[in-house]
């Protein structure tokens, strides 16, 4: 399906519905969050997708465990799924504590580096993610067969919403959880590595100040055509097609005042990234407004990474809650691709995933 020509090239999305990564319906479990994904090699990529209980919160939860799958082909064929050991131990401790590949990197000195949400479930008896615990990380140097041990990436309590690299340092977008019972208000920080992941830095906190009882999450970044950081967040639930973002000229240093850019056909759990002088948006289309227009997987089409297209829905919600995402540039052979994986309900809020590629043909 064609879906956005910008730049001398025509983009196209496929397969129509997308192929199937992560079957979870014939167990009855579920595969929500867990999408971090990492080229390694070139062709080579690690995926990491989630296991976890289909009854809690009608499958919309995090008790479980991760797991990884290796591609040797640019994402077409996969192995089979085995168990993120880090992820597996914590949950055959049963000590209520879970946790999900958030995100995943490849520093400069070929290091992979794996983020984590860390969720403290006892309160919440197993559903949902809160509270959170304190995000951590490892790393691998042989393509994740073998891992570190895990290390605190910083002291705040929350979720590690994205992270990239940017001219050979690593950037980490973290959302620090509300707890309205001691007064703590949602805030974002940015998180930097100069040494391939040996230390991280806070180096500032965004400027996105939602009140008390305000929903505010989700977070997706790139770096825009003039060189600016940007960063998107999802700041106003009852608005759904006008997303907060904030631009940086220095990496993150200091940040412009908030400003919104328009999605026609609403979005929720943005994930940006920059393909071919282009820009893609992808997400779930919203989960308020009009019943027949929430919860479908969309992405959106970009020329400078603020003013979007209509939109395009990738696949359609059949059941409930999905559309938790991640998406990476791959190599396969000479050229480059988009590889998407999304969360899909199969019944009720119970998902399996499926992906997708984006690739740019020359006009």
């Amino acid at each position: 399906m064609e879906i956005f020509r910008n730049g001398g090239f025509v983009f196209r999305v496929s397969p129509d519905g997308g192929e199937l990564f992560t079957d979870r319906h014939c167990t009855g479990e579920s595969s929500h969050l867990g999408h971090g994904m990492v080229e390694y090699e070139k062709g080579r990529v690690l995926a990491f997708t989630s296991r976890n209980n289909g009854e809690y919160w009608g499958g919309h939860n995090g008790t479980g465990y991760t797991e990884m799958k290796f591609s040797e082909d640019a994402g077409k064929t996969w192995s089979e799924a085995v168990p993120f050991p880090y992820s597996k131990s914590l949950f055959d401790m049963d000590l209520g504590v879970y946790s999900a590949c958030e995100k995943a990197v490849l520093a400069s000195d070929g290091t992979i580096i794996e983020f984590n949400l860390i969720s403290d479930l006892i309160d919440s008896k197993g559903c949902g993610w809160e509270p959170y615990g304190r995000p951590t990380y490892l790393k691998s140097r042989d393509g994740g067969r073998t891992w570190s041990k895990a290390k605190a990436l910083c002291s705040l309590r929350g979720r590690v919403y994205d992270a990239r690299v940017f001219g050979g340092d690593i950037y980490v977008l973290v959302h620090q959880g509300r707890e309205p019972s001691k007064g703590v208000l949602t805030s974002y920080h940015l998180l930097r590595s100069t040494d391939c992941g040996e230390t991280f830095t806070d180096i500032s906190a965004l400027p996105f100040y939602p009140a008390l009882d305000t929903a505010c999450y989700y977070g997706t970044m790139s770096v825009l055509h003039d060189e600016r950081l940007i960063v998107y967040v999802y700041y106003d639930r009852d608005d759904e097609k006008h997303i907060a973002y904030s631009t940086s000229g220095d990496m993150g240093l200091t940040w412009s005042r908030p400003e919104e850019a328009y999605f026609a056909k609403r979005i929720r759990n943005m994930q940006l990234i920059a393909f071919e002088n282009s820009f893609f948006c992808f997400g779930r289309s919203g989960s308020h407004g009009e019943e027949q227009e929430q919860g479908h997987s969309i992405v959106y089409c970009s020329a400078d990474g603020i003013n979007w297209d209509e939109g395009h829905y990738l696949k359609y919600r059949t059941a409930s809650a999905g559309a938790y995402s991640n998406a990476i540039i791959v190599h396969d052979g000479d050229r480059q691709r988009v590889l998407y994986h999304a969360s899909w309900a199969y019944r009720r809020s119970m998902t399996d995933v499926y992906q997708w590629f984006i690739d740019a043909e020359r006009i």
